[in-house]
């Protein structure tokens, strides 16, 4: 492959990031300025669609709706037993930055704004602080339909830090929610509060896990 960002295979553009500097933030925000595209879909690299129609369904999905950013559900699967788990139909919710409700960046599609990137403060919570801004920017997203994008859970992925956190992990979390408590002007819940929204999220996700059993037989 050519070490230039100029590389290219059947019409897609290959983005060498040897050099780029910062965390996955300066990967996807390279990505990100390099896009002549008017939408951006984000797809991480452990990630993928669950079937060959899901660029074609939100294509169509974006073409019909005048929103600036959409969101798809996603699953989950264990690299180690292909078994699939965990449904997550994602919404935007005002304490997003506390409870993820939407899932990884691969969940996500949005107008090519070259002004919105990733911030490269941010550690665990880059994800929910992109949804936030995305929020701020340009209103609630649409969903769309019939789009399951699948996250593959390994042992060495970066979110397994939060697996049985050290004190270490825990304090940058704390310090990372303030810097952005502060930057959005988001006043962080009380514990009984917290507690009742993630109450909340798990019974929502539950009856979705029931809806989508079919799902497992099929992959």
């Amino acid at each position: 492959m050519n070490k230039d960002i100029n590389s290219r295979f059947d019409g897609v553009t290959v983005l060498n990031a040897e050099n780029v500097k910062g965390f996955i933030q300066g990967n996807v925000n390279n990505a990100i300025f390099h896009a002549s595209g008017k939408w951006i879909k984000i797809l991480f690299s452990d990630d993928f669609f669950f079937d060959k129609y899901s660029l074609e369904n939100i294509y169509f999905e974006i073409k019909k709706n005048s929103f600036n950013w959409g969101v798809m559900s996603s699953l989950h699967i264990d690299n180690a037993d292909s078994k699939i788990f965990k449904p997550i139909i994602p919404y935007f919710q005002k304490n997003i930055l506390e409870v993820n409700t939407i899932g990884s960046p691969s969940a996500i599609v949005f107008k090519n704004d070259k002004t919105l990137l990733f911030d490269q403060k941010t550690w665990m919570r880059l994800d929910v602080d992109y949804y936030y801004s995305l929020h701020k920017k340009f209103g609630n997203p649409f969903y769309i339909k019939n789009v399951f994008v699948v996250n593959e859970i390994h042992k060495n992925q970066f979110s397994s830090l939060l697996i049985n956190k050290n004190i270490s992990t825990k304090f940058k979390l704390k310090k990372e929610l303030e810097y952005l408590s502060k930057k959005h002007r988001y006043k962080c819940k009380s514990f009984l509060k917290l507690f009742l929204i993630i109450f909340f999220v798990e019974v929502r996700e539950s009856f979705w896990r029931f809806t989508l059993i079919s799902i497992q037989k099929e992959f």
